[in-house]
C-alpha cells in the first residue's frame, strides 16, 4: 500500500511497534550475553551470533560426555551418575583410614590444643541448649523449654 495515506494514527503505531522491536531485540541481546558469561561486552553490541556461540561453547565445556572409573569408561549418562555417586561416597565416607593421610596431617599447623579439641568433640549437654536458646533474642525462643 505505498499509495495509502499517510495520518497520525498509522505512524504512531509504527513507532509503537519500531519501540517494540527495539526492546526485544535489546532483550534478546541481553539474554545471549548473560547466558555467554562474557560481561566484559557492553549491552548494545548487537553480536548475537557471538554469544549464541560462546553459551554453546560453554554449554559443551561443562557438559561431562565420559568418565573413567578404575580400568572402565563411561559414556551412558546412568553410569556416569552411578560412578560420580560411587567416586564421592567413597571420597567421603567414615570408613577411611586417618594414618595414610598421616604425611599430609604432618605438614598441615595445628590450629587447636588437644584440649580444645576435646572440648569440641564432647557431647552436647541439656544445660549447653538451654544456656544457647535463652542467648537468644526474644523472638527466636521457642514457646517451650525443658
Amino acid at each position: 500500500m505505498e499509495n495509502a495515506i499517510v495520518t497520525e494514527e498509522l505512524l504512531d503505531q509504527e513507532a509503537h511497534l519500531q519501540q517494540c522491536l527495539h526492546k526485544a531485540c535489546l532483550v534478546e541481546e541481553e539474554n545471549w550475553r548473560l547466558k555467554s558469561r562474557n560481561l566484559w561486552l557492553k549491552a548494545g553490541d548487537k553480536n548475537t551470533a557471538f554469544f549464541h556461540k560462546q553459551a554453546q561453547a560453554r554449554k559443551c565445556f561443562n557438559t561431562i560426555s565420559e568418565i573413567k572409573e578404575d580400568n572402565n569408561t563411561h559414556k551412558d549418562f546412568e553410569d556416569i551418575k552411578k560412578a560420580a555417586f560411587s567416586h564421592f561416597q567413597n571420597l567421603y565416607s567414615e570408613d577411611k583410614d586417618p594414618h595414610q593421610y598421616s604425611d599430609l596431617l604432618d605438614i598441615i599447623p595445628s590450629a587447636i590444643s588437644p584440649r580444645m579439641n576435646e572440648i569440641l568433640e564432647a557431647k552436647v549437654t541439656k544445660d549447653e541448649v538451654k544456656k544457647a536458646l535463652f542467648d537468644m533474642a526474644p523472638r527466636c525462643m521457642p514457646r517451650s523449654i525443658y
